[in-house]
This record gives C-alpha cells, sequence and structure tokens, in this order.
C-alpha cells in the first residue's frame, strides 16, 4: 500500500489479503491448544500495530490505529471457533487440569516464603516437595530456594530486559530501517513473554514460560540473535545520518600554496592524474604534512569533484575538491549547490544495504546530456 501512496484500490487488496489470511488462520491452526490461539492473536495484532506505525503516514495513522482495534475485535470474536472448551475445573488457557493445583502451591509457597533463602517451614512442606518435583515453575522454583529477594531480583532483571529489547529496536530508526518491523515484532513478543512469565509464576492461568527458560530455549536465542543484528543496522544507519556532519572546508586541511591548487599523489609519489577514482588510496599535502586519503570521484555535468576520506585525531572527516584537466583545485563558493549535490550523492552510495529507499535517490544519478543512441 506503501508502494501506491495508500489509494484506495491498494486499501482494497490490503483489507482483502487480510482477510482471506485470517481465514486461512482460523482453519489452519485450529487444532492448536488454546494458548497457543490467543498467543496467535496476539503476535498478529502486534505486527499490524508495528507495519502501521512504520508504514502509514501521519495523516492516515488515526484511522489506520481503528483499523487494527477493529482486526482485533473482529479476530477475538472468531476465537470461539478454533478454542477447545475446557474441561471442569480448568480454565480456557491452560494446557492441562492443573490451575488448581498451581494455585495450592503458589499460595503455599507465596505464603511461607522467607525473604533470603528457603524458610524452615517449607523445608519440611511434602507439598512444596511434591510440586517442585513434578512441575517446571521456575517462578515458584526461585521462591523456594531464593526468597522474596531472589524473585524481586528477577523481576527487576526482566524489566531491564525489556528496556534493552527497546532500546535495541530503536524506535527512532522506525521509518527508515526496511526490516524494523521484524525486530521489532520479535522484541515485542520476548517482551510478553518476560511479562506473561512472570504472572503464570504466581498464578495467572496464561501458561507462558519465561524467555530462555523453556522447551524453546534455543529459539529465543535464535530470536535474541536476531535482534542484536537489527541494533547493529541500528548503528550503522545512526552512523550514515550523520554522515554530512563529516564535512569539513579543504582550505581547513590543506597546505594549498596559493589558497587554489592542491597536491594529490598516488602512494608511490606520482601525481594522481586517474580520470575515475573509486576508493583509492591517495596522499594529499595537508598544513601537518601529507594526509593518507581514499578518494571517491562524482562527475556531475558542470564539473567533477572527488571526495577525500581520511582520519585526524581518531576523527574521520572528509573533505572536497574540484578535479580540473591535470590539476586539483579548491572549490569555491560559486559551487556550494554542486558540492551540496555531491554529498547527497556520496551519501546515498554509501548508505547501509538495511536503509529504506536510499539507494534509489534521485542523487544517484545525474541527468546526461548525450544522445542514449551514440553512447
Amino acid at each position: 500500500m506503501k508502494h501506491e501512496d495508500f489509494s484506495r484500490d491498494a486499501q482494497q487488496n490490503g483489507f482483502t489479503s487480510l482477510f482471506v489470511m485470517t481465514l486461512e488462520e482460523l482453519l489452519f491452526f485450529q487444532a492448536m491448544p488454546n494458548i497457543w490461539q490467543f498467543d496467535l492473536l496476539l503476535l498478529n495484532t502486534f505486527t499490524l500495530a508495528v507495519a502501521v506505525w512504520k508504514y502509514v503516514p501521519t495523516e492516515y495513522a488515526e484511522k489506520s490505529i481503528l483499523h487494527v482495534g477493529l482486526y482485533a475485535i473482529i479476530r477475538t470474536l472468531c476465537l470461539p471457533l478454533q478454542l477447545e472448551l475446557p474441561v471442569e475445573g480448568d480454565t480456557i488457557c491452560m494446557l492441562s487440569s492443573n490451575w488448581e493445583a498451581l494455585k495450592v502451591a503458589v499460595r503455599e509457597i507465596a505464603t511461607h516464603a522467607a525473604f533470603f533463602g528457603t524458610s524452615d517451614f517449607l523445608k519440611v512442606s511434602a507439598d512444596a516437595h511434591y510440586w517442585l518435583a513434578d512441575n517446571r515453575t521456575p517462578v515458584l522454583q526461585l521462591l523456594y530456594y531464593g526468597g522474596w529477594a531472589a524473585v524481586i531480583g528477577l523481576a527487576l532483571v526482566l524489566v531491564g530486559f525489556i528496556w534493552v529489547l527497546v532500546k535495541l529496536v530503536d524506535f527512532r530508526n522506525a521509518r527508515v530501517h526496511k526490516e524494523w518491523s521484524v525486530y521489532a515484532t520479535a522484541a515485542g513478543m520476548l517482551s510478553y513473554r518476560a511479562v506473561c512469565g512472570m504472572l503464570y509464576g504466581f498464578g495467572a492461568p496464561w501458561p507462558v514460560t519465561l524467555p530462555f527458560l523453556g522447551r524453546n530455549s534455543l529459539l529465543d536465542l535464535s530470536v535474541f540473535a536476531l535482534i542484536l543484528w537489527g541494533a547493529w543496522e541500528n548503528i550503522q544507519i545512526s552512523r550514515h545520518q550523520h554522515l554530512e556532519d563529516t564535512f569539513v572546508p579543504a582550505e581547513t586541511l590543506l597546505d594549498a600554496g596559493d589558497q587554489l591548487h592542491c597536491q594529490v599523489h598516488n602512494p608511490d609519489g606520482t601525481p594522481c592524474t586517474t580520470d575515475y577514482l573509486f576508493d583509492e588510496p591517495v596522499l594529499v599535502s595537508g598544513k601537518e604534512g601529507e594526509l593518507s586519503c581514499t578518494a571517491d570521484e562524482y562527475a556531475l555535468p558542470e564539473k567533477s569533484f572527488t571526495v577525500f576520506t581520511t582520519t585526524v585525531d581518531s576523527r574521520t572527516i572528509r573533505f572536497i575538491l574540484e578535479h580540473e584537466p591535470d590539476e586539483w583545485v579548491l572549490p569555491d563558493s560559486s559551487t556550494n549547490e554542486l558540492q551540496q549535490r555531491v554529498r547527497q550523492r556520496y551519501s546515498a552510495y554509501h548508505a547501509p544495504v538495511s536503509m529504506e529507499g536510499v539507494h534509489t535517490d534521485e542523487y544517484m544519478e545525474e541527468p546526461c546530456d548525450e544522445d542514449p543512441e551514440t553512447v
């Protein structure tokens, strides 16, 4: 829909596709346990909300949020077609009829737990021993062996974990990061597991395990590794967004002699007269000796410029020189607009592949006056 500027036809096609996928989901996943049906509902709704956040322009955001809410309501009303009715004494989400036993165990352990370590009562409690021997409930086990201090510590760790996930996803890059919705959805589901897993440990009838502690711990590690990869891409994007700040006037670095001509050499000392430079190592005469640079040439229809990249005091900086036949000169103020176009082309060409749309930027290609049939 974004590529078609959210036209009426694009919106109708999008809603039709969503309806068909929801219908297929109702049919194919009907045999899944009830709790998985609820997880799927939350995952789909959250994914749709993330897509709205990323792709929908501000002027359409309010209407799109209403559509997400409408989808969640319709999807919830369809749940009775998929859910298996609970047996007597059970709840609709529990995987087996053990909620009553879970409540008894929670009450027993929580009431008699010490602040530090195992209380004397729980050490001799047969009910607590039987429950912990037959069930894997990390929160209750931690409460039994470590006391309330250990559980509070776990809660703080989970809060910190969710905070780290939010930082790794970086909402500031939502609209420019190509795969941001994938990483945001993964982070949202791990956060959901952290919150609901803690609640389940205290007797909530919502059998969700804490991240990295259940049977799917390997899958959780893979998801977290995916989020870390997304965070690395966010770092690259953030650096690229400040790329133009690294450009400085060439005269602040170079020993230009008459303030016009500059000396550029190849690493072997010969004058650099290459017509086309792409990431080529060169030496440029600077005020404090020769600067080791890499050169990238950008030929505009009006003039030819080259961007030089070097490191000064552990800082990466860039400057532009104008390339005339057999000589290099400092660009003057009359070429400021051309230099801006060069910086934009350089920025577009060196953009990370994870950035949205920059590689088709209008600055990547300049108009050519030549007849294409004679080229």
